[in-house]
């Protein structure tokens, strides 16, 4: 279900702001703001 999220995301970035990202790669959904800044600084 995490995978559909992704993919509404990066066409929702598309439509909204012309983004091209790729959900496989370039979204990643956490369950908060700590998590996410962790999982970006050892990315």
């Amino acid at each position: 279900h995490v995978q559909e999220l992704c993919n509404y995301v990066a066409r929702r970035a598309k439509e909204i702001h012309s983004i091209d990202a790729d959900p496989l790669t370039d979204i990643a959904i956490c369950c908060g703001q700590t998590e996410a800044f962790a999982a970006t600084i050892f990315a």
